[in-house]
């Protein structure tokens, strides 16, 4: 199913989109989830099935011209299991001061990496395929290389290269960003 697609069964029927998000996109939202909480099942399915009920609750307001539905998934997936992942280790090792300090920070750390985010995300698709779907699979997805040359029918070594390269290229993207600012 595309993305338009999807907007377009989200109108006539919302939950008959639900069932189709999970059938299409479960997998892949699971396998991002259970690698930042690996060996914690519950609370990576957990992630998963709070980024798609909002997801789902939002369709409405998805603009497939924005951005494709899979990085929506993968990047609402991904927050919520790094979220639950900080939340699990300050619980096990952070005392109270600690927590305390921590939060003083946090709305001017949080500021940083959502501008960072944003100018990151822009350069990113700035890319040509196959380098973005590369870069997205390597660390949103957090694939090894092995795993991305299957996927796409390239050698690991092509993909190495080409992640080598994209990366040059978003350096280069970001740096004339940072001159232009």
């Amino acid at each position: 199913m595309t993305d338009r697609e999807w907007v377009q069964l989200y109108a006539n029927d919302a939950e008959q989109t639900l069932r189709a998000l999970l059938s299409q996109y479960h997998g892949v939202a699971t396998a991002v989830a259970r690698r930042v909480l690996p060996g914690r099942p519950q609370d990576a399915e957990e992630c998963v099935n709070d980024a798609f009920f909002s997801i789902w609750k939002q369709g409405a307001r998805f603009d497939p011209a924005r951005g494709s539905l899979l990085s929506l998934i993968v990047c609402a997936v991904r927050s919520r299991a790094l979220d639950r992942y900080r939340k699990l280790r300050r619980e096990h090792h952070l005392n109270v001061d600690e927590l305390e300090l921590e939060s003083e920070f946090d709305l001017q750390a949080d500021f940083f990496r959502k501008e960072c985010a944003a100018q990151v995300k822009a350069a990113v698709h700035e890319l040509r395929e196959p380098d973005r779907s590369i870069l997205m699979r390597r660390y949103w997805l957090l694939e090894s290389v092995r795993e991305i040359a299957a996927a796409l029918g390239l050698s690991p070594k092509q993909v190495e290269n080409r992640l080598y390269s994209a990366k040059l290229r978003l350096r280069d993207i970001l740096k004339e960003e940072g001159e232009t600012a």
